[in-house]
């Protein structure tokens, strides 16, 4: 099960501005807050790769592939995130280390 949040629109406006993920800063802080382990959210990112499936084959079936194309990189994106950090791998280190425990990082793949 994935929950929606509400945010002010300058909150996550700024947010986005500044090329934030939201998402990320959410999990994070809230891993931060409760104590969590990475591989919870390992987990947690894998709920939300259902999610974006699920969005994409929407997508599909109304044939606007571009939305579906963008859900489908995000179902990849937080694959990549969950085994990084259930792995601690050293791209996941370095990115804590260099945010001191609330971080986000970018997942680069080939054309984007």
């Amino acid at each position: 099960m994935v929950v929606s949040l509400e945010l002010p629109r300058v909150i996550y406006e700024k947010a986005r501005e500044k090329g934030l993920d939201i998402e990320d800063l959410i999990l994070y802080a809230l891993m931060n807050a409760a104590q969590l382990d990475p591989s919870e959210l390992a987990k947690a990112r894998l709920e939300l790769t259902e999610k974006y499936l699920n969005e994409a084959r929407e997508y599909v079936s109304k044939g606007d592939v571009a939305q579906a194309s963008e859900k489908a990189y995000k179902v990849v994106e937080e694959c990549i995130k969950a085994l990084a950090e259930k792995y601690g791998t050293p791209e996941y280190q370095q990115a804590v280390k260099e945010a001191g425990g609330l971080l986000t990082y970018s997942v680069e793949l080939p054309g984007r």
